[in-house]
Order: structure tokens, then C-alpha cells, then sequence
């Protein structure tokens, strides 16, 4: 660590050292070959790089300050795992090399199809098996602290501009569209398979994992990798109660989403503002500590970091919005801000986001969004049958009530219904050994 960094780098630093001391970590963060590392930062540069130091640690990588002789210092993201917990889901080689590769990707094509500031990517290597011994990537250093940090100097008309530029920037993110949703794989757009999120609970794990060119797909490949999940749990033992009951809820499920109509609209029946099938890119995590200021001025941004796990998704998929509004829910749990403020900004991120259209851009015809919820099924989902069953049924209620969906639209979900009504007489829980019973196939992709 630099004595004449900046005092928001230096504080980083520290915090890193405070947090890992763990013999357990230390030995991980040992393993890495940082020489080597440094050696290609001065091969990429041109410049002499003189050291390096630990600055933080995220959910799958760990990030190093290359310090460079005569020039500015540069990052180093090295996909090392440094904490002490073992995740939930385990990701696979191939995984955790798709997440790299789209964000190099990314990165690359946010710079050439938009002006949201970005970090430019100088090398990367996507094999484990490197002399660094980790994948990584050496990249330019946006040099100033986040806006999280800045936040409560900055006066509430300030605010007020600050959140118009990062909607801008979702704006300028919704306004162009792919022809499939997946993850960006090279600086063109061309989509490939989607990488894992970093933020959300209900991921799509291969064989699922796209990319899909409808709306149809995208549900049923979240369906059937829930399945997938729940009849892992099966045969490793660790199924719950419900386990087996929402295979088969899943299994009905299927088939009223592969019965969607193909070509849907979002909007009511008089206004048809986009279509279903929309695909935009969502960065997984554009809060406030992704997003670096001036050193000098809190309310001048520099840059968006953190583009790991971005996905291209449909744009009813409202989990992939920007999640601002969840940080001014904290800083006013936090007696940062004043709760009225928050509501007034985030009214005024909502007409900015509106941009003089007729309805917000993740509204859905068939209410999507729920359709989606209730496929993933979280965890939180299982705690009872009617934790899995209440959502769908008010679903298709307000389907059946709604002026604009057509009978023959929901018809195929009808089963569904059938299946939760005749399992009501039946025991709450259901034994495990149960076996699904509708043979289900895998989507084309």
C-alpha cells in the first residue's frame, strides 16, 4: 500500500487486512503467484510494474492494486474465492470461465455502443492453469472512491442530478436490443450462453443456460432448471418434503409456458409498446459502490465497475433492474438519508426511466414477472404447499380477469390447476418417492 494514495484506496487496503486473517484465507491468497502477475502487467503496459497489493475481495474474485513505475497504477481481478464459507451452489470450470469471458466481452462492447464510462481491459487469461495460478484479468484503474462512500456529502438537488445520469445510462442499456437473451460473448453483441448472476438466489445452471430467442424459452429453461435442482436434492438424499410435489407442479407448469403465445405485446389491449420478447443487457449490480467518483467532486462520475455476471434478459425481467432504490432504503435505515427525500428520488428515477412512454418498462401483458417468481421457486418458496401454490393461483385469476389476456391464452395452464385443486384433498406433504409424473424434455436453444 502506497503512502501517497488516496485516502478512499488506502482505507480499501486496510480493510482488506483487517478482514483477512484467517490462516485459512492467507494460505489461499498465498497460493497466487503475484510475481507472475506483476511481470504481465509490466508486459501488457510497457512499464515497469514495482509491486502489488491486496485492495478487496467479492463473491468470486479478488482484486489486487498493480502498482506501475511512472505511470497509473493499474487492477488486477483474480478469480480467487476468499472467504470462509462454502457456497450454496458450487461453480463448475465452465462456469466460472463463461462469467470471465462475457465480462471481458462486455466491458468491450458497453465502450463501443455506449458512453457510460467503463473500465478498459488491457489482458486477460480465461485458463486456471497459468503461472499466476488463477484466471485474471489486468485492467485500467478507475481512481476515485464510489459513490456509496460520497453519497451523504452530496446536497439533495445534486442527488437528484446524479441519479439522472446512472438512469440515463439504464436508458441507454434498455434502448438497444438483442436478438436473443443470453450473456454477451465478444465486443460484436453476439450472445452465448448466460452466465451465472452474482446477486440473484435462482440461477440457471447448464444445460439451461441459453441463449433464448423467445420469451417461451426463457421461462421454461428457469422451470426446468428448478427441476433439475430438486431432483439433484433427490438423489443426494437432502430432498425436502415438498420436493417431489413441486416437480410435478413444475412438470404442469411446463406446459402452460410452452403454450404461450409466441408473439405477445407488453401493454393492454390498445397499446402495444414492445414486444414480449425484448431483449436488453442489465449490469447484475449497479449500485452505488460499483459506481466511482472524482476524488475532487462526489457528483462527477467516472465509472462503472463490476460488469462480472451482466446478463442480456428479457425487459419485463424487473429483477434485473438497477437496485438504487434498495441503497436509499438502507441509508435511510441507516439515518443517512431522509425517508421523504428517497421516495422523491425515487419517483424521479421512475418518469426518467418512463421517458414519456405509456408504462413502465418492465410492465407485462400476462404479468410475466409473476410467472417467472413462480417458477424459481426459492427457498423461501418451500417453507409450505401453499407458499407454491397461492402465487400461481392469483396469477390466473387476474389472468381470467384481466380484459386484455384472451381465454385461449392461459388455457394450457388450466392443468396446473387442476393438479393444485386435486392435491388439496391429499396430505399436505407428499413422500419424496413420488416421481414426477409428465416425461419433460429439454427447450431448444
Amino acid at each position: 500500500m502506497s503512502s501517497d494514495a488516496e485516502p478512499w484506496l488506502n482505507k480499501l487496503a486496510q480493510d482488506f487486512k483487517d478482514e483477512v486473517t484467517d490462516e485459512n484465507l492467507l494460505s489461499r491468497l498465498a497460493s497466487l503467484n503475484l510475481s507472475a502477475l506483476q511481470d504481465q502487467a509490466s508486459l501488457t503496459s510497457g512499464r515497469q510494474c514495482t509491486g502489488s497489493y491486496p485492495l478487496d475481495r467479492g463473491g468470486y474474485n479478488t482484486v489486487f492494486v498493480l502498482q506501475m513505475k511512472d505511470s497509473p497504477d493499474l487492477i488486477g481481478r483474480v478469480g480467487l474465492f476468499l472467504w470462509n464459507y462454502v457456497p450454496s451452489d458450487m461453480v463448475s470450470e465452465d462456469e466460472a470461465a463463461t462469467r470471465l469471458i462475457s465480462e471481458v466481452a462486455t466491458l468491450a462492447w458497453v465502450r463501443k455502443n455506449t458512453t457510460i464510462p467503463v473500465p478498459k481491459v488491457y489482458h486477460y487469461d480465461f485458463s486456471p492453469d497459468n503461472p499466476v495460478g488463477a484466471r485474471y484479468m489486468i485492467m485500467e484503474m478507475i481512481s476515485g472512491p464510489t459513490l456509496a462512500r460520497g453519497w451523504q456529502d452530496i446536497s439533495p438537488a445534486d442527488r437528484k442530478k446524479v441519479l439522472a445520469e446512472v438512469v440515463g445510462w439504464e436508458r441507454q442499456l434498455l434502448d438497444i436490443h438483442f436478438a436473443a437473451s443470453g450473456s454477451i460473448s465478444d465486443a460484436d453483441g453476439t450472445i452465448g450462453p448466460m452466465a451465472l448472476s452474482s446477486r440473484l438466489e435462482s440461477n440457471l445452471r447448464q444445460p439451461y443456460t441459453g441463449p433464448f430467442r423467445s420469451t417461451r424459452d426463457y421461462l421454461a429453461a428457469h422451470c426446468l432448471s428448478t427441476q433439475a435442482k430438486y431432483r439433484k436434492q433427490i438423489e443426494h438424499g437432502t430432498a425436502g418434503p415438498l420436493t417431489a410435489y413441486a416437480i410435478q407442479w413444475l412438470d404442469h407448469a411446463l406446459v402452460g409456458i410452452r403454450n404461450l403465445p409466441e408473439d405477445d405485446c407488453i401493454g393492454n389491449s390498445d397499446v402495444g409498446l414492445r414486444k414480449e420478447t425484448t431483449f436488453a443487457l442489465f449490469h447484475d449490480e449497479l449500485e452505488m459502490k460499483h459506481v466511482h467518483t472524482s476524488p475532487s467532486d462526489p457528483t462527477r462520475l467516472i465509472g462503472v465497475i463490476d460488469w462480472e455476471g451482466s446478463r442480456v434478459c428479457p425487459v419485463w425481467d424487473s429483477r434485473n433492474y438497477s437496485t438504487f432504490w434498495h441503497d436509499l432504503d438502507i441509508q435511510v435505515s441507516a439515518d443517512v438519508l431522509d425517508a421523504d427525500e428517497a421516495e422523491v428520488l425515487k419517483e424521479h428515477r421512475r418518469s426518467l426511466l418512463m421517458d414519456g412512454a405509456e408504462g413502465w418498462p418492465d410492465d407485462s401483458r400476462l404479468w410475466l414477472q409473476q410467472l417467472l417468481k413462480m417458477v424459481e421457486q426459492r427457498k423461501a418458496d418451500m417453507s409450505n404447499r401453499d407458499s407454491i401454490d397461492e402465487p400461481f393461483l392469483e396469477w390466473f385469476s387476474w389472468a381470467e380477469e384481466a380484459e386484455w389476456v384472451q381465454p385461449h391464452e392461459i388455457a394450457a395452464f388450466r392443468g396446473l390447476k387442476r393438479f393444485i385443486e386435486e392435491s388439496q384433498i391429499q396430505p399436505k406433504h407428499l413422500p419424496n418417492e413420488m416421481q414426477p409424473a409428465i416425461e419433460t424434455t429439454d427447450i431448444a436453444t
